[in-house]
């Protein structure tokens, strides 16, 4: 069951989300009446959200990412069909949201599903709607998922009627179970159906972990599937998780998220001076002026903020103002400037967004635009900086989207009768462009590295392939060199001007390959193809130079 460890995790990852899909007025706003009090805050305004650090950081790294071009997926043999029905569904491109919650939340689920008509799908699921248990030797690896979710039944007005469930998954060994259970006590006020056409009478109550698998899954017993009768299991009968976990850490943990606790707070930070600036500019506008021993004439009585009373009396330029002097004083006038320093403040406010981007993970010299105030967002990165921050996330998430593209298959198999193999699988990114400069130094870079004996050319070769093999390497490269020795040879062989100059160790050769094309072209002659004839005899005249023109017509 749930722990207070898990409920603070999840409360923290359910804050972080709600930042990542920019819907957080409301926190910020608890954050504001947190830090400066509730009058302060009222006095303040509207918080601003268009300052989201954290947003903006996991927008940028995955802009392009590495789904901006659907990666390349390799396959045993039969593979084919499954990798297009993969890539018809969308799946790649949905896989670029995974990435931007991955990287600004660390942790990001995907329950891959197939139907028995072989659609695929893959749902995100939120990691604060996740309860898991770790194996006891890999704590990276979860046994146990339970995953908090909304379910719908059906009134008897045809109107939805919601209900919270946990779906429950077990693969612990003798514990394999599949379940759905109440996630709260519920009492139903009307008649339900369920998706499976139970009729549900008023006043069902469920309690709190009550089995409910057979109002969503046809013939399911209500305490789900336990046993041999679990549901997962690939070709040689062991039990799987139907899911994907993807990170953009590797803690060595189950969960990663803590690792964005201070980032979170400080991107909270960030939109609080941002708050406070924008006050600041708004009552810098004009100053206050304050009137002694003088009474006004009327206003409009008011409170200032939650307790001190006040009163107004509005004017435009050109307004003539009679006032009364108290008790024969003289009147006096008193005038207050703008209150904050903007340039200051705003200075600071940039610095503190600075700092905040550091822990992040990014490097100054990548940040391009928070020292210019004209610049529209609140974090920009270099093209260089998301080119290294994608090289550094391409191991984590090809382990996940090779452990998809396997379940894709076994799930197929198991929906549709497929037969598509469970393992071979590999999936290969395409690189970022580079700007013309960078090319060019990584060139000269890569060059140097060759020259100095510090790679091989199939390190080389491997640099502009990534996730090719060696021995792909290998063979593309024994293929250049083949054609580069006959393009040699050729050359060798013909003169641009005065035709053929045969060296000694090849003349014999040369003569054998003519000898070999007269042949060819005596039996094509006796099959009057005189365009194929032509194209002899000029291969002839390629090898043995004009002046063999003769030999040509022998």
């Amino acid at each position: 069951m749930p722990t207070r460890e898990d409920d603070a995790r999840a409360a923290l990852q359910s804050s972080i989300y709600d930042v990542l899909r920019d819907d957080w007025e409301e926190l910020l706003r608890d954050w504001l009446v947190a830090t400066i009090g509730e009058e302060r805050a009222a006095i303040w305004g509207k918080p601003d959200t268009s300052v989201n650090l954290l947003a903006d950081y996991a927008r940028q790294v995955t802009t392009p990412g590495l789904y901006a071009t659907p990666p390349e997926v390799r396959g045993p043999p039969g593979a084919r069909p499954l990798i297009d029905r993969i890539s018809t569904a969308g799946v790649w491109q949905r896989a670029q949201h995974v990435e931007y919650l991955a990287v600004g939340m660390v942790d990001c689920l995907v329950r891959p599903q197939v139907d028995p008509s072989g659609l695929l799908s893959a749902r995100v699921v939120a990691p604060h709607n996740i309860y898991a248990i770790p194996h006891a030797d890999d704590p990276t690896r979860p046994v146990v998922i339970w995953e908090l979710r909304l379910r719908e039944m059906l009134g008897n007005a045809g109107e939805s009627v919601y209900l919270w469930t946990w779906d429950q998954y077990d693969v612990r060994r003798g514990r394999e179970a599949y379940r759905i259970v109440a996630a709260e006590q519920v009492t139903l006020d009307h008649a339900v159906t369920a998706p499976t056409g139970e009729a549900v009478p008023q006043g069902a109550t469920f309690a709190h972990g009550a089995g409910m698998t057979h109002l969503f899954i046809e013939d399911a017993p209500p305490d789900g599937f336990e046993g041999e009768a679990y549901p997962f299991r690939d070709h040689v009968g062991r039990a799987f998780l139907p899911w994907v976990w993807y990170r953009s850490m590797d803690t060595g943990s189950l969960w990663g998220t803590i690792y964005r606790q201070g980032p979170y707070r400080g991107t909270l930070n960030a939109a609080l001076l941002s708050t406070y600036t924008l006050h600041s500019a708004r009552d810098a506008t004009g100053s206050m002026t304050l009137v002694f021993n003088a009474a006004e004439p009327g206003g409009v009585a008011g409170l200032a903020g939650t307790q001190a009373a006040n009163r107004s009396l509005p004017v435009s330029p050109g307004s003539l103002l009679f006032l009364r002097s108290l008790d024969g004083s003289q009147p006096s006038v008193s005038q207050i400037g703008p209150g904050a320093n903007l340039q200051p403040l705003a200075a600071f406010a940039r610095s503190y967004m600075s700092a905040t981007a550091s822990r992040f993970g990014v490097n100054s010299n990548d940040l391009t635009n928070l020292s210019n105030p004209q610049s529209a967002a609140a974090l920009a990165i270099s093209d260089r900086g998301r080119r290294e921050f994608a090289e550094r996330m391409a191991p984590l998430f090809r382990r996940a989207d090779e452990r998809l593209v396997r379940l894709f298959g076994i799930l197929t198999n198991l929906a549709t009768g497929s037969r598509f193999h469970h393992e071979g699988y590999s999936v290969v990114y395409t690189s970022t462009t580079e700007t013309p400069d960078e090319e060019k130094a990584q060139r000269e870079q890569l060059a140097f590295e060759r020259d100095a004996g510090l790679i091989s050319q199939v390190d080389l070769w491997l640099t502009y392939h990534p996730g090719a093999t060696r021995e792909d390497a290998l063979a593309a490269l024994t293929r250049v060199q083949a054609d580069e020795a006959s393009l040699a040879r050729m050359r060798e062989a013909v003169d641009d001007d005065a035709g053929v100059v045969i060296p000694a160790e090849h003349a014999e050769d040369m003569r054998a390959a003519v000898d070999e094309l007269a042949i060819v072209r005596d039996r094509i002659a006796d099959m009057g193809d005189d365009i194929a004839i032509e194209s002899i005899d000029e291969a002839i005249r390629l090898i043995m130079g004009d002046d063999d023109d003769d030999m040509a017509e022998e």
